[in-house]
């Protein structure tokens, strides 16, 4: 076989085991094979004998002084197979620990699927949104530390074991809120003219728990233009007070389809009035969606001061990690509501 004189499919080694093993895998398991043309990325064609999975990693263990073994609940029958091996040199077989397979909802967690699927062009990358991979997981803004807190919960179980996605998304929140910065999504803006606005300092707070942590916005006296949701607009009927979100009230004089106009009533925090989100000054907003979507908007331009990888909040919308920072553009990917 190490010469070639025997070519491919002419002869296999074996490992002799027992011919009357219920396991038909374990009745003398093949070691090596002939490959007249490998194709290999280091050694190209110099070998024509190749070793089994079973054979290769069996002696690499223990080469490498190997003294426990942790994989998959499907390798526990390669245990047996290699027992013969290391029984026949001699060697001590290393403690062994079988784990089943961790799923996560409906994603996908199938290497090959996914392998398949990009190919095909159906997944971006092995970071796709819709996929659970760790590195899709870290772009759309899951700490290191839920993944790691999931994973001890689990523990080492034989059975395969499904991760609630809830739970994945609550405790990520309990890591990542406090440093999640909030900021306001409009999704298709309109144009809102206020009049007779005196000259106003407007504080808004960075995060619910940090009071003292503020963004102030100045506005000038007479008229005041700001950006609001056109879903917002519908709500709001001519004559009715409407307040801004932490900034001031005012009454509706008339609307269109692209425009609000009203006039200022004051600062003071009205009670069952709604809450209209606002932009003063805004930058063009991408949001990559888990399920591989995009919207597009407006978000706060405040958050060019933000580092790409930051989480931040979108207030109504959800969670996000700034993916990339541009002139005039920010790409989010959405991490969960």
């Amino acid at each position: 076989m190490l010469s070639n004189e025997l070519k491919e499919g002419q002869a296999v080694l074996r490992i002799k085991t027992d011919l009357n093993a219920k396991d038909p895998s374990l009745r003398d398991w093949w070691a090596a094979k002939i490959v007249d043309e490998p194709e290999h990325p280091r050694v190209n064609q110099k070998y024509k004998v190749w070793p089994s999975y079973n054979f290769a990693s069996a002696i690499d263990d223990h080469e490498m002084k190997v003294t426990l073994i942790i994989r998959g609940q499907e390798h526990a029958q390669n245990a047996e197979k290699q027992k013969f091996l290391y029984e026949y040199f001699g060697w001590n077989y290393p403690h062994t620990l079988h784990t089943g397979r961790i799923k996560l909802a409906e994603m996908v967690l199938s290497t090959s699927k996914i392998k398949e699927g990009i190919e095909k062009g159906i997944y971006s990358g092995w970071d796709d949104p819709r996929l659970g991979t760790i590195k899709a997981l870290r772009r759309r803004g899951f700490s290191p530390k839920t993944i790691k807190e999931i994973i001890k919960e689990i523990g080492t179980k034989s059975s395969d074991v499904t991760i609630d996605f809830n739970k994945m998304v609550d405790l990520n929140k309990h890591f990542i809120d406090s440093k999640s910065d909030r900021y306001y999504f409009i999704e298709h803006p309109i144009r809102l003219d206020v009049n007779f606005v005196p000259e106003l300092e407007i504080e808004k707070p960075l995060h619910p728990d940090f009071p003292d942590q503020l963004r102030v916005y100045k506005l000038k006296e007479g008229s005041q233009n700001f950006l609001i949701s056109q879903k917002d607009s519908e709500k709001m009927n001519e004559g009715k007070i409407v307040r801004l979100k932490h900034a001031l009230n005012f009454r509706v004089i008339n609307k269109n389809q692209t425009q609000v106009f009203g006039e200022f009533t004051g600062i003071q925090k009205l009670e069952n009035k709604p809450l209209i989100q606002w932009i003063l000054k805004e930058i063009t907003a991408e949001i990559v969606l888990d399920d591989g979507t995009k919207k597009h908007g407006i978000i706060n331009k405040e958050i060019l001061d933000e580092k790409e990888g930051n989480t931040v909040q979108l207030e109504n919308f959800g969670y996000a990690r700034i993916d990339e920072i541009q002139e005039k553009k920010v790409v989010l990917w959405f991490t969960h509501k």
